[in-house]
């Protein structure tokens, strides 16, 4: 559960597990949350989108901000703002 996320828990376990589950989801799924990490991490998108993939917390997650050069906070922000969006 991520507090800062304005869903109830259940909704932000079906987000989180169809962010995870990337790969395996039909293309149109794919393709929504290529847009969603678009518009919400706009130049970040890649950092957003890989975060959401991995279900990154900790140590993952810091390091995926450093190599995409993104503040890590901004980066916690643009994950909030994608699960919003979708």
């Amino acid at each position: 559960m991520m507090r800062s996320v304005r869903l109830p828990y259940k909704q932000q376990g079906l987000l989180y597990f169809t962010f995870v589950n990337f790969d395996t989801q039909p293309p149109e799924v794919r393709e929504k949350i290529r847009r969603v990490c678009r518009e919400a991490g706009g130049e970040h998108s890649a950092a957003l989108l890989e975060v959401l993939r991995r279900g990154a917390v900790g140590d993952e997650f810091s390091e995926i901000a450093k190599r995409h050069f993104v503040d890590e906070t901004w980066l916690y922000r643009l994950r909030r703002k994608a699960y919003e969006r979708f």
